[in-house]
């Protein structure tokens, strides 16, 4: 890795622990940031904005951080750009803006697309990730072998299901917190459970009053029919869980 990319991967590690635990920086420290972050920018202009674009999505900043990305993805096709972007995408509440964009980084760079179709399975796209997987040579075994029954048992549109987590998502961002990512938790013949995971400052009662109005605003905003397949659960990040992505 190089010098410059390593110093990026360090700022994007240090933003994302605030993240997890749903804390902000310190006055000092957010300021050192910043400093870091500008340095970045005036050596590598997309690293930078990127870069401002997750320090903004942890202020809260939704149309600030969404500007930065924008940004960054027009001057740089850098995988690792792309893949940040994508990933706080997702963590805004702008799923299939994200979906579309793990689709396109599949065809850039196929030796990701492991990696990949697990992103899409945690957006929703289920069938796509699911098709992807089946289609990377040499590949060994895994759960999600199983998971293909299940969605043609249950007819699960990708649109659908994306439309249901990314409004759970932006439900979450509207009440002054966000999901970190998401994940499918399990599934059998009985349907799916989709889990969004929230910062590991989260109390139990808030953790609660946030589950409820996600299952509620997914009932009320959407003109689309319910899905008794899919459940939409929250979770409290733990350092057990698998790394976020």
């Amino acid at each position: 890795m190089s010098q410059p990319a390593a110093k990026t991967q360090a700022l994007i590690d240090a933003l994302n622990e605030f993240a997890m635990s749903g804390t902000q920086p310190p006055e000092f420290q957010g300021a050192q940031l910043r400093r870091d972050i500008e340095a970045i920018k005036k050596q590598h202009v997309a690293d930078g904005l990127m870069l401002e674009g997750i320090y903004a999505f942890l202020q809260h900043n939704k149309a600030e951080s969404l500007s930065k990305f924008r940004g960054a993805r027009a001057l740089s096709q850098d995988l690792y750009v792309q893949e940040n972007c994508a990933v706080t995408l997702k963590r805004l509440g702008e799923t299939e803006q994200a979906v579309q964009m793990l689709a396109n980084l599949a065809h850039m760079n196929p030796s990701g697309r492991m990696r990949y179709s697990l992103s899409l399975l945690t957006a929703g796209a289920y069938r796509m990730a699911v098709e992807m997987y089946r289609g990377i040579p040499n590949r060994a075994p895994s759960r999600m072998d199983n998971l293909l029954p299940v969605l043609w048992a249950f007819d699960t549109r990708d649109e659908d299901t994306i439309a249901r987590i990314q409004c759970a998502i932006q439900w979450v961002w509207d009440q002054n917190s966000y999901a970190l990512t998401t994940q499918v938790a399990a599934w059998d013949n009985e349907g799916i459970l989709h889990e969004l995971i929230l910062p590991g400052n989260i109390e139990d009662s808030r953790l609660d009053a946030l589950e409820w109005g996600v299952e509620r605003a997914v009932k009320t905003r959407l003109s689309i029919p319910e899905m008794g397949s899919l459940s939409i659960s929250c979770r409290r990040y733990t350092t057990t869980l698998q790394q976020v992505a």
